[in-house]
């Protein structure tokens, strides 16, 4: 035990690289979808039936992990420049990972798996129980470099996250006129029918 406690304090603060970590509690957006069922409310007046519940969207909390975790992301970060004391100012993310994991005589592929395989290590994203919030951890080898890469995945994710909704919001949009300019057509129809058989009777 004497020789094993030895072994592993001088591991811990002469051989081992000292790891930081940010963590950051986020909450969930404000909104609503009042203008949505605003909308469903007046299409159920003029009678038109929907096929499914329009205003049930995915939970923020279920969706905020995918996007935190998505390669889309990790492309989108791995693009961004950073400022290390190590590396100096105007580094990419991925140049910098890949100098940090020493993989720099590999080909751009392996390099890129290798660099994607360790942001899973050094991004993690956890739900909270019995809540919306979502708490993020990141881990890097400085504290300047480590919160600011917090930061850009918290700006990024955001981002990405209100394009989706803006996409879910249009597409619901264009369902309902699409449903609107059948509903017209199918009226227009059976009006002219109507008239028909008043006519002949």
């Amino acid at each position: 035990p004497f020789t094993f406690t030895i072994t592993t304090l001088i591991y811990l603060f002469f051989i081992a690289n000292t790891v930081y970590k940010t963590t950051a509690v986020i909450l969930p957006t404000s909104g609503s979808n009042q203008d949505m069922n605003g909308l469903l409310g007046a299409a159920a007046q003029i009678g038109m039936s929907m096929p499914l519940d329009l205003g049930n969207e995915i939970k923020w909390d279920e969706i905020y992990p995918e996007i935190v975790s998505s390669e889309r992301l990790k492309r989108i970060v791995l693009e961004d420049t950073f400022k290390t004391n190590k590396y100096g100012s105007g580094q990419l993310l991925k140049s910098i990972i890949a100098k940090e994991l020493n993989i720099l005589n590999k080909t751009e592929n392996k390099q890129l798996d290798e660099i994607s395989r360790e942001l899973d290590k050094l991004i993690i994203v956890n739900k909270t129980r019995f809540s919306s919030i979502v708490k993020l951890d990141v881990y890097g080898f400085e504290p300047e470099f480590t919160a600011a890469f917090a930061d850009r995945i918290i700006y990024h994710s955001g981002r990405l996250q209100r394009g989706y909704k803006t996409k879910q919001i249009n597409q619901k949009r264009q369902f309902l006129d699409d449903r609107i300019k059948a509903i017209e057509y199918e009226v227009k129809n059976a009006e002219s029918a109507l008239r028909l058989f008043r006519e002949k009777n």
